[in-house]
């Protein structure tokens, strides 16, 4: 029905059904279980991936990416599950999740002090625009880095390119925040949207 739909929309009046459809679905509701699952289960964690200065020639920074446990402790990449989190509109849940881990794992003998006390190193972590428009998160998430002894100036908030966002007033308020206090913003995968050459 959803993909008659979505052909109609095209201007097409004829729809012939393929059995593809059908495991295409499946699959999205296997992958939409997933999620839910490794929610209730805690099955989440953050891999640092290093990120290299060129340059100078040594480990500069480091990216807190999500990835989740299989319950036969294997590693799922995001690539299998994040598509799922948006159909879900589990994003700020799971966003509120890595902000939380992110700072318990920056605090204390945590992987991510070690890190921040080399000199010029920065910590970044990704936040989908969902999280990012809610009213006053920017403050909220200062005072929780400011409480953890974590310096802003060393924190990189990626989030992806979409000139949709410029419209978004909430959102902007936030970006001005966390920049106003030292925090670096960045686009990921910039080049991918809307500064494509394509357009």
């Amino acid at each position: 029905r959803h993909a008659a739909a979505e052909e109609n929309r095209a201007g097409s009046s004829t729809f012939i059904y393929e059995e593809a459809m059908f495991h295409a679905r499946q699959q999205r509701h296997h992958d939409n279980l997933l999620v839910r699952q490794a929610c209730e289960e805690k099955r989440f964690f953050l891999l640092f991936q290093p990120v290299i200065d060129l340059e100078h020639g040594r480990l500069g920074a480091a990216e807190g990416l999500l990835r989740m446990r299989g319950r036969d402790g294997s590693t799922i990449p995001a690539g299998e599950f994040m598509a799922a989190i948006t159909r879900i509109r589990y994003e700020s849940i799971i966003d509120e999740w890595v902000f939380g881990e992110f700072i318990r794992l920056s605090t204390g003998d945590g992987p991510g002090r070690q890190l921040l006390e080399m000199k010029g190193f920065s910590l970044g972590l990704n936040a989908t625009p969902t999280f990012l428009s809610t009213p006053g998160f920017a403050l909220r998430w200062i005072d929780r880095l400011t409480s953890a002894r974590i310096p802003a100036s060393q924190t990189i908030i990626e989030i992806i390119e979409n000139p949709l966002l410029l419209q978004n007033e909430a959102l902007q308020r936030n970006l001005q925040d966390l920049r106003a206090a030292g925090v670096r913003i960045a686009i990921d995968d910039f080049g991918a949207g809307y500064s494509n050459l394509r357009h």
